[in-house]
Order: structure tokens, then sequence, then C-alpha cells
């Protein structure tokens, strides 16, 4: 069977969504010659690969956004990957009619890394958009560094630390993005002021101390590494010079 003739197929019983394997065994071709063929229907914005090795059918409705709403497909990757997962706050609360605009993006979470579910608040969510033409990860962090900036907790800077040490983040990127927010909304900031800035909230107990009562036992957080990590990966990449007091942090 033709690849195109088993999209047509799968489509006509319902079915939006596949894995290699599975095109590979009912094409009757190699794997090799099955990733080819996905390539060319990729082109032709039939096909769209939310996660190497699963695809899902894009429909004539969906092609300019370029992939089947995260939606319409997330219960069968996380299936295909043996994953538990749940919706996050935004999303769930939009199937319970309590939320109060539309979300742009499919919110989830592979565990909680909170004690209660009440403890999971929005902003301590990393939104992962699996459809990446439509909202990165890295821009979701340069959110997260300008919160680390402007307020004081230290959820901001564990969810920086976290999302370095579990997916494939751009730190140029992040820094890229977290500046044009400032821009937009008429602000500027150093290195050295962003430096001093966290050099101030590492010296606050408050600051240090009020994310530790909503970790669950099981999750590892070390705060030193975490702002190692900023200040080394990510303000760095500020314009100015290094702030002249940060001796004491190196």
């Amino acid at each position: 069977m033709p690849a195109a003739d088993l999209i047509d197929d799968l489509a006509s019983r319902g079915q939006y969504h596949f894995t290699t394997d599975e095109m590979a065994a009912r094409v009757g071709s190699s794997v090799i010659a099955a990733r080819a063929a996905l390539r060319r229907l990729q082109k032709k914005g039939v096909v769209a690969t939310p996660h190497r090795g699963f695809h899902v059918i894009v429909p004539p409705e969906y092609r300019r956004l370029g992939c089947l709403p995260a939606d319409q497909f997330i219960p069968q990757l996380m299936e295909h990957l043996g994953l538990d997962y749940y919706a996050a706050l935004l999303t769930a609360g939009r199937y319970h009619g309590a939320a109060h605009q539309q979300p742009q993006v499919f919110q989830w979470r592979q565990t909680a890394p909170w004690i209660q579910d009440s403890q999971v608040e929005q902003d301590l969510i990393l939104s992962r958009a699996l459809v990446e033409n439509t909202y990165h990860l890295d821009e979701l962090l340069g959110t997260k560094l300008r919160a680390l900036y402007q307020r004081k907790k230290s959820r901001d800077l564990f969810d920086l630390w976290t999302a370095h040490r579990s997916a494939e983040v751009d730190p140029q990127r992040v820094v890229s993005c977290f500046l044009r927010y400032l821009d937009e909304g008429g602000h500027r900031v150093s290195r050295a002021e962003f430096e001093a800035n966290l050099a101030a909230k590492l010296a606050d107990g408050m600051f240090t101390r009020d994310i530790e009562p909503l970790l669950a036992p099981r999750v590892a957080w070390d705060i030193e590494d975490a702002a190692r990590y900023v200040r080394d990966e990510l303000l760095a990449r500020l314009p100015g010079d290094p702030w002249k007091g940060g001796e004491a942090e190196s």
C-alpha cells in the first residue's frame, strides 16, 4: 500500500495518529523507506511529527497551523511514550468551563513537583508546546527570566533550572525573548543590574526558603546550582559588563 493511501485509509476510519514502525509494517517497507515517505508527506503538509517516531495526519482545515490541535493527539502520544501526565491549570480549566480565555497551547506536566494539587499555580507550570511553530519553550522561559528579575519568588529560579535539566533549552534564545519582552514594556536591564538583583535575592532567607514547603520529598532542588546556571548561561549573555560586587557568588 502506498504511503498516501495509508494516510487516506487511516483518516477514513477516524484515526489521525500512527508511528513510523506502524507505517513501515502497513506499507510493507523498511523503516528507512517509511521515513523517506514521511518526509515527502511532511513537505506537503499532510503529516506532522510532534515527537520522533510519532506522527499525526493533518486535515485540510488545520494545514495552515501545521498540525492538529495538541489536545486531539496528546492522549495517544502519552500512551505511545508510556508516560502518565495531567493537563495543567489553564488547559484543565478550559475543559471544566473555568478558563477566562482560550489557552493558546496545551499545557501539561508529567509529574507534579508540588505536594498538593492546590499548590500548582499557573506561574509554576512549564508549558511545553509540542507543535513547534505555535509557542517555543524558550519563549516561555523568557517570561520566567523576566519574572525572576521583577519579583521575589524562588519558584522562578526553580523553573528555569528544572527546564535546563529536563529539556533542550537554547540560552541565547531565552535571553533574546527576555530582552524583547522588556523592550515591549519600555524597560531595560544590564547584566550587572540583573546579577546584583539576583545576588540580593539569594541573600534573602525568605527568597531561598519560600519554595521548600511546596516541594514534594522526591524533588531534588539545589538553589546554588540553579543560581550558577542562570548567572553563567543566561545573565552572562545580557548586554553590559558583569557586576563588580559578584565575587562572593563565584
